[in-house]
């Protein structure tokens, strides 16, 4: 019996010394809504964009209504990636997604 309770505290006590691994955000639909408009006066939510994996620490963003999304790619804070409306942030913890372009920034929070 004792053999089995050391066996039981050691493996604990590896998965409590393991570090904390950063998770992809969960693929599927999710409703974006605008929190920070900057300079673009849009406002409200829209239901529809989708994040799926598109290769080793990669994700895809598609956006309701449009043909294609845009691809961000995993750095120290999270995700980043360029389109052709900016260069898109996506941060890991909040699930924040800010567009930034020379003339605005706007952030956007997705919600599943």
């Amino acid at each position: 019996m004792l053999k089995i309770t050391t066996a039981i505290l050691v493996a604990g006590a590896g998965l409590t010394l393991a570090p904390l691994a950063s998770a992809d955000p969960a693929p599927g639909v999710y409703t974006a809504t605008i929190i920070d408009s900057g300079k673009s006066n849009k406002e409200g939510s829209v239901p529809g964009w989708t994040i799926d994996p598109c290769g080793p620490d990669c994700i895809h963003v598609g956006t309701a209504g449009a043909s294609s999304g845009f691809d961000l790619h995993r750095d120290d804070l999270g995700w980043v990636g360029d389109s052709s409306d900016g260069t898109w942030r996506l941060e890991e913890n909040s699930m924040v997604l800010t567009l930034t372009d020379p003339e605005l920034v706007v952030a956007i929070a997705l919600m599943r």
